[in-house]
């Protein structure tokens, strides 16, 4: 309600609420199954994360995209977002890796290869999760 009051009465958002704003519009477009304005509004969110350096949040907005492709059958989707989210290019190298988004990256993939049929795969990184 308070993105939306500000919104409606042209007060200017927080840095931080920006993207947030667009995340809220992708759910409402989720609900209703338009997927295309779901994945437009989640870009434009992660795009103003990105922009005012809100790595974390960008990259939250990187794993509802990924499952959300999981979701709906587009593995090939999911597959490429979870590899980007597990690998956790980080914007500097002096920035420490994200645990939550490396984690979802490996979960996300190994559902993802487990849902395609390709368990050897799943079980491969299932064992570079745990360092077996």
């Amino acid at each position: 309600m308070y993105l939306a009051n500000n919104v409606v009465n042209q007060k200017p958002l927080q840095k931080s609420k920006h993207g947030s704003f667009y995340l809220i519009v992708a759910y409402r477009y989720l609900l209703q199954g338009n997927f295309q304005k779901v994945f437009q509004n989640l870009q434009i969110g992660m795009d103003s994360h990105k922009h005012f350096g809100l790595s974390h949040q960008y990259k939250e907005c990187m794993v509802v995209k990924g499952w959300i492709h999981y979701i709906i059958g587009e593995s090939s989707e999911a597959l490429k977002i979870f590899n980007v989210l597990h690998e956790d290019l980080s914007d500097n190298e002096n920035q420490e890796p994200d645990m939550d988004a490396k984690s979802w990256g490996f979960i996300g993939l190994i559902a993802t290869y487990l849902s395609l049929g390709e368990q050897e795969n799943a079980v491969s990184w299932l064992e570079k999760f745990f360092l077996i």
